[in-house]
């Protein structure tokens, strides 16, 4: 089973949900602007992603999160 959203599509939904820019989120997770642009259309990121204050800042379950982008998928 594949999940309809990837892990860029979590992010910004969860960004724009919040109300946090593109520059708060992507000063959260350590990356550059256009790496969370990347992210969130692609669902990957080649910079490294602090996960914990990426999910504080736009309001994710960072474990949870960091299990997706890493391609955890349903049984």
């Amino acid at each position: 089973m594949t999940l309809e959203d990837h892990a860029g599509d979590i992010v910004r939904k969860a960004r724009m949900m919040n109300n946090v820019s593109t520059a708060a989120a992507a000063n959260a997770a350590n990356i550059s602007e256009s790496d969370l642009a990347a992210l969130e259309e692609t669902g990957k990121s080649s910079g490294k992603i602090n996960f914990v204050a990426l999910e504080k800042a736009i309001g994710l379950n960072a474990a949870k999160f960091e299990k997706i982008f890493k391609g955890w998928l349903p049984s």
